[in-house]
């Protein structure tokens, strides 16, 4: 409407292809009317960018969650098998980790809850996937910022621990069996206790993650084999 108004004021500085007053009319309502109509056009499209940001956070929310299920365990929220696996092997390969020293190697423990076969069949498997679940919780409460846990597999986790030495892990371990020795495992099923065994093993020069996992799935065997319930530090290789 101001450009037709304006158009109307301008009739007779600027020359137009229309000179009698219907055919100005015309002329005016026809620049009006295309100016609404482009003003809707513009609406539409801010609405149509709108519906399309609002798509692609959707889109950003819903893929952070897919991502999210793809790299941790459905039950206990943890890492699963195959990121663990995944993480460990890029810690190795940093040249930080292979020209670190010793004292600061990255280790590696697995756990293994005792006779978890028993919490299932005395308690049922909706009691031992709250175990496993909480164990999960006191289990990450109890580490350091950058350490990284995941399940391996059944009642199994593999825990990641860099630049760590075998006492700190062993002692990282410890607070761990203390927060199950303290948690109210009767909420879950009366009488219930649950305890770990653990193997620790600290990388070495040139070892693979698989030599590495070896040799603290064999400490954690040699800690079930010898009571349960403790923590045993793997042999260096060559020892």
């Amino acid at each position: 409407m101001s450009s037709a108004a304006a158009l109307a004021w301008g009739t007779d500085r600027v020359a137009l292809p229309a000179g009698r007053p219907i055919e100005l009319g015309l002329l005016w309502l026809y620049v009006s009317l295309s100016l609404v109509r482009f003003g809707l056009i513009a609406e539409h499209v801010g609405a149509l960018r709108g519906k399309l940001r609002d798509k692609n956070r959707e889109l950003e929310v819903s893929l952070a969650h897919i991502t999210h299920l793809a790299e941790h365990d459905a039950l206990t929220d943890l890492l699963s098998r195959r990121s663990v696996s995944e993480r460990l092997e890029l810690l190795l390969a940093q040249p930080a980790t292979r020209a670190g020293t010793a004292d600061d190697a990255p280790c590696v423990a697995l756990l293994d809850l005792d006779h978890f076969k028993q919490v299932n069949d005395q308690h049922g498997h909706q009691a031992g996937d709250e175990v496993l679940r909480r164990f999960a919780q006191l289990a990450t409460s109890a580490l350091r910022k950058h350490d990284l846990l995941g399940r391996w597999g059944g009642e199994e986790f593999v825990l990641v621990l860099p630049t760590c030495s075998p006492q700190e892990a062993e002692r990282l371990l410890e607070r761990i069996h203390a927060a199950l020795a303290e948690h109210p495992w009767d909420e879950v099923a009366p009488g219930l206790r649950v305890t770990l065994s653990a193997g620790v093993a600290q990388h070495e020069p040139g070892e693979t993650v698989e030599a590495l996992l070896r040799r603290a799935d064999a400490a954690a065997y040699e800690a079930k084999a010898t009571g349960r319930n403790r923590t045993v530090r793997a042999a260096r290789n060559g020892a």
